[in-house]
């Protein structure tokens, strides 16, 4: 019952935020498109494929995230005839400062998000039981980005 999904990243983000005083850990938001994959469709047929999709990239302190915690979360809301799915991940220090020295040199190529919770169709396409479940764990995930082209 998993799937690879692969997207593309359209804009990216460094969000750094205060609350009064207080500076809260900063964050990579992505806009993505979903290019690869099975077609999705939620508990009310819709297509999830054509939803707006968007990752948030949260930074943990050291000792918080334990290696074998899940990356983060696939979450899906529908309202007012907009579909919307929020992937939430959650990196240590050392990988979120990578992934933003990363993405200030450029876009990913290529993110693969492999999620756990997609049911089979007969025509080979996937269902997600949004209905019950809001939210999928993703298992794993990975950036890709191209090196820099040398000078000839």
């Amino acid at each position: 019952m998993t799937a690879e999904l692969v997207f593309e990243s359209r804009l990216s983000y460094h969000m750094m935020r205060q609350e009064g005083t207080v500076e809260l850990d900063p964050v990579i938001a992505l806009q993505l498109e979903l290019t690869g994959g099975p077609k999705i469709y939620a508990s009310d047929s819709f297509m999830i494929n054509h939803a707006a999709w968007s990752m948030t990239i949260r930074r943990h302190k050291p000792g918080i995230l334990l290696p074998t915690e899940l990356p983060g979360w696939v979450n899906y809301t529908a309202d007012a005839g907009k579909s919307q799915c929020v992937i939430d991940i959650h990196q240590s220090s050392e990988r979120f400062a990578s992934l933003l020295d990363m993405f200030k040199g450029g876009h990913a190529s290529e993110i693969t998000v492999v999620v756990e919770g997609l049911a089979d169709s007969a025509d080979y396409s996937k269902k997600w039981d949004t209905a019950a479940h809001a939210s999928m764990p993703a298992k794993s995930i990975c950036f890709e980005f191209p090196l820099p082209q040398s000078e000839a």
